[in-house]
């Protein structure tokens, strides 16, 4: 190991790795909801002593792997590894460092970019890479050559190889692409600074097309594959390679929700880790600089969303609010027996790090009472308005899904012109934070009250609960289809029902199509448990088929299973927050493209969320609307 001064610096190569390499995994626990265990296939305790000026230094297994695999890539070329290079156990050297990372990567001759060690499931991944088609410049009109067939659209051989064996084909593809390297914060900014880069597997260089081409296909397949079988983190994520070639730095917004669906050893890393990408001018005034001595994850929510709230993200941020219901409404039920969840336990509880409260990096708690904002209204709990990472886009923001039915993937987040909802986004109104930044002031229209609630059903089994809590609220022998829509008395209720559940966005189509009625009639038959009843209800000609009912359910799954569905005192209808209650507000928010949930409190309204209120959301309630000062707190 040597040290060298500013002057005397000879041509040097980065490694960009992750310290701990669990295996291929899903890292589903990202997410603050309980999933099933998923048992590491390496241990985090995997350590190898190798001799650094003739002493002992003991270093994870993975970059051990990564030194001894490139070793023959290094042509005598000094290597940067953080791990060794910065004190890790100095805040202080770690803070000033971490600053200093995108002046190191991007002055290295090469970034070398270490995929993992070696495992079979990996192996096998990157064999069906090497077999298969590259994605096609023209989706729509394209020449794939595939185990000797031809296909004319990516769509057509998407279709032909999505169901059985092949299925397992894409989807070690998608895990290639959104495990490991893939998935840490930090190899985002040392990918993009990279002058020069290379791509390595059990010391064998794999070509960067190569894994371009895993990540095309990856976005496409993301946008036609159950929500349940993509982890929904893949769909947020801009492609790194695109984000490269761009040349462009981030804005503050992109990195909150890149930052958002990646995984970090500290939470805060999930900004600070993109700041030599950052564009400044996003920034503010007050330059933005990593502080590892204040632990407080609260003050780093709320600088991060006053940053944002005072620049052209503006009013934007309060869609990435997402407050989570408490802890134990998230209780995982596993299916496993129960030998097999302990021995999963028992090798989860070996392979994962210890907690050492003392000197390890925080942890990203939502359900830490400190960041809870007061819902009994009584007092002043934390800012109900300011964003938390974790849960940002735990449910897709409403912005995203209009995102992809624009098609607008790489526009700016804040750039109205390719929005679908304008609730009330033509109304002037200013908004304006509080002396001490923890109070936001917004112009305000009270829609109405929300009078009837039901949680979306999470799993096949809510259904029937959900469909007779439904049905309740429309009660008498009238037929759903023979009920106006209050709000639009020229529309009934069943159409009101179903653009509700769907946002009025059928999968990237928008408006939903008239056909997604048929659809919902075969939802209708399988949550009554009644192909007949649903027939009579909506008047339909033919009878629903309750087997095809999965086709809406997962077009349900995609709204977001965390939201509830409501109706108002005056009959409107939408979708709300995990959070909301009965007689919580829905109002419009002069500036802002969607309604959204407020909680009357003494001391101000609580944010409880975004929301989708059918009749709303292109401006129609703003020519009668009264809009007054509220401040959020």
């Amino acid at each position: 190991m040597n040290t060298y001064s500013a002057s005397e610096i000879p041509p040097y190569v980065c490694l960009s790795y992750v310290w701990v390499d669990f295996g291929p995994m899903w890292n589903r626990g990202r997410d603050f909801r309980e999933t099933e265990l998923e048992v590491p296939h390496f241990s985090h305790a995997d350590t190898v002593d190798i001799a650094i000026n003739n002493k002992q230094f003991p270093v994870k297994a993975n970059l051990h792997a990564a030194l001894v695999g490139l070793q023959k890539y290094l042509n005598g070329r000094p290597i940067w590894t953080d791990a060794i290079c910065i004190n890790q156990e100095d805040p202080t050297e770690k803070t000033v460092q971490v600053a200093r990372m995108d002046e190191i990567y991007s002055a290295a001759e090469k970034v070398f970019i270490w995929l993992g060690r070696k495992h079979t499931e990996r192996t096998a991944a990157m064999s069906i890479l090497k077999a298969w088609p590259a994605f096609p410049e023209d989706p729509n009109n394209a020449d794939i050559q595939f185990h000797g067939k031809k296909y004319t659209t990516a769509k057509e051989f998407f279709d032909a190889t999505s169901t059985g064996s092949e299925l397992i084909s894409w989807l070690s593809l998608l895990r290639m692409v959104s495990e490991s390297w893939w998935s840490r914060v930090w190899t985002v900014q040392e990918f993009i600074l990279a002058k020069e880069y290379a791509f390595y597997y059990n010391g064998e260089e794999v070509p960067a097309s190569e894994l371009k081409k895993a990540m095309d296909w990856t976005y496409f397949a993301a946008s036609h594959l159950s929500p349940k079988m993509v982890p929904h983190w893949v769909t947020f994520q801009p492609s790194i390679f695109e984000l490269k070639k761009s040349g462009h730095k981030l804005h503050l917004l992109d990195v909150t929700m890149l930052g958002g669906t990646r995984m970090a050893g500290d939470p805060r890393d999930k900004v600070w880790a993109f700041l030599g990408i950052t564009d400044p001018g996003t920034l503010g005034q007050t330059p933005l600089k990593p502080d590892y001595s204040n632990r407080n994850m609260g003050d780093f929510y709320l600088d991060i969303a006053q940053r944002l709230v005072n620049g052209d993200a503006g009013l934007l941020i309060l869609s990435l609010v997402n407050h989570p219901l408490p802890r134990e409404s998230y209780q995982f039920k596993s299916k496993k027996p129960i030998g097999n969840k302990l021995l999963d336990r028992h090798k989860a509880k070996k392979r994962f790090p210890k907690k050492e409260p003392d000197w390890a990096p925080l942890e990203e708690d939502l359900f830490d009472d400190a960041l809870q904002p007061d819902w009994s209204g009584e007092g002043v709990g934390y800012p109900s308005w300011v964003p938390k990472m974790a849960s940002a886009v735990a449910t897709e923001p409403l912005f995203l899904k209009e995102m992809k039915a624009q098609k607008a993937r790489g526009r700016p987040l804040y750039d109205r012109n390719w929005r679908v909802f304008h609730a009330a986004s033509s109304v002037q109104g200013g908004y304006s934070l509080s002396g001490n930044g923890k109070t936001l002031s917004v112009s305000a229209h009270i829609l109405d009250k929300i009078t009837k609630l039901a949680p979306l059903p999470k799993k096949k089994e809510d259904e029937k609960a959900f469909y007779k809590t439904l049905r309740s609220w429309y009660p008498g022998r009238s037929r759903l289809a023979d009920i106006p829509y209050p709000p639009h008395p020229s529309t009934t209720v069943p159409e009101a029902l179903w653009r509700t559940l769907l946002t009025n966005i059928w999968l990237t189509t928008y408006p939903a199509p008239d056909a997604c009625s048929e659809h919902f009639a075969n939802y209708l038959a399988r949550i009554s448990d009644s192909a007949s009843d649903a027939k009579h209800d909506l008047r339909s000609k033919h009878k629903p088929d309750p087997e095809e009912g999965d086709v809406f359910a997962i077009a349900v799954d995609d709204a977001g299973t965390d939201r509830v569905l409501f109706v108002t005192g005056k009959g409107y209808m939408g979708l709300g927050p995990a959070r909301a209650e009965l007689g919580d507000n829905v109002s419009l928010i002069a500036g802002a493209h969607v309604p959204f949930v407020l909680r009357k409190g003494t001391q101000g309204r609580i944010l409880v969320g975004e929301a989708y209120v059918h009749g709303v959301m292109y401006g129609e309630a703003i020519t009668k609307a009264e809009f007054q000062q509220a401040v959020i707190v």
